[in-house]
């Protein structure tokens, strides 16, 4: 996981058009530092600990900017497979006050693009085999 803002706005540039249009890259080079403590932090916790690790440094987070926070959200559904249960665990922590809005916001956002996408390859599959 690279949160560092010179890997988030390569990532940014990378996204679909749809997703890129509603997620500012206004990830700070000021939070480099920070982010590459969490990101240590990340990788060498075990998976039940990870929303442990999330509240600890739930301020820098809500500091990322949206770009970062998503980039952060993507990376960690890539890693573990209890993502759902473990972001409901984060945002019901009251130590995440801070930051659970801005996830929650994020997560939103994520959820719109995919469920865009996923509609537009649904109704792309119905034409390529004539039933739509």
């Amino acid at each position: 996981m690279d949160l560092t803002a010179a890997a988030v706005a390569e990532w940014h540039a990378l996204m679909p058009p749809e997703l890129r249009s509603v997620v500012r890259n206004d990830a700070s080079p000021h939070h480099d530092v920070v982010a590459l403590a969490l990101v240590e932090d990340l990788s060498t916790v075990e998976p039940d600990l990870v929303a442990h690790v999330l509240v600890r440094h739930i301020r820098t987070i809500a500091a990322f900017g949206q770009a970062r926070r998503i980039r952060m959200l993507a990376d960690l559904a890539t890693m573990h497979t209890q993502l759902p249960p473990l972001i409901a665990g984060l945002l019901a922590n009251p130590e995440a006050t801070p930051a659970a809005e801005l996830i929650r916001a994020d997560i939103e956002i994520l959820a719109r693009i995919v469920k865009s996408r996923i509609t537009r390859t649904i109704e792309a599959s119905h034409k390529v085999s004539g039933n739509g």
